[in-house]
């Protein structure tokens, strides 16, 4: 999981408009679908924890500056730490109010 979920996140950052295009997606099935297309292929329980950091994460944002600790409870031990990297290259692509501007106005999944 570890070795596919650093690819997506290098995709990500190679790719800003595949980050727009992710966002766009209405299911955890459609995620899955277009990352497949990209190369990444992770399960339905992988797309929504990485959906889980995204949204810790941007809870934790509108708090404030992230700390160390944050972003040690927003991985919550279940051992995605890319998920959080993969959350954070999102975040540089779209920026905090690029982020929940999309969150708040047009995500689904």
């Amino acid at each position: 999981m570890e070795e596919r979920m650093m690819l997506l996140k290098q995709k990500l950052e190679a790719d800003e408009q595949l980050v727009e295009k992710l966002m766009q997606q209405e299911t955890s099935e459609d995620v899955q679908a277009l990352l497949k297309e990209n190369g990444v292929d992770l399960t339905i329980e992988e797309v929504n924890e990485i959906r889980e950091v995204l949204l810790k994460l941007m809870d934790r944002m509108s708090e404030g500056e992230l700390s160390e600790e944050d972003l040690a409870e927003v991985t919550g031990g279940i051992g995605v730490l890319a998920a959080v990297g993969i959350g954070m290259a999102i975040y540089s692509l779209l920026g905090a109010g690029g982020l929940a501007t999309t969150i708040a106005t047009r995500w689904r999944w």
